[in-house]
């Protein structure tokens, strides 16, 4: 029976982590990595590191496309402050908005 159980616990965490995966192709994903398998991220997990970088790369993408003409009419802020929470997403990924706009041919100007 614990067998059994273990087995459940197992494809649900695996279940919970496809959702995971996918989500990160449209944002940040740390909070629902920490909450979800937060020893994991504590020891440094590369597959979840790897999960969670994709999502800081999807962050930075989606606030770049809202420095856009079609971007800036949603929300309030100013271009300045996307560009800077694009940067900041991008640090996390080890990357730059440069090398992310270019990617998706976004023009910074």
């Amino acid at each position: 029976m614990s067998i059994e159980k273990s087995f459940e616990f197992d494809q649900e965490n695996q279940k919970q982590l496809d959702k995971i995966r996918t989500k990160a192709e449209r944002s940040d994903v740390t909070y629902d990595l920490n909450r979800w398998f937060g020893q994991r991220m504590h020891q440094d997990d590369p597959e979840l590191l790897k999960i969670q970088k994709q999502g800081f790369i999807s962050e930075s993408i989606a606030w770049l496309k809202s420095t856009t003409s079609e971007g800036m009419k949603y929300g309030k802020a100013t271009k300045e402050e996307r560009l800077a929470k694009a940067r900041e997403f991008a640090e996390k990924a080890k990357t730059t908005i440069e090398q992310l706009a270019e990617q998706q041919v976004i023009e910074l100007t």
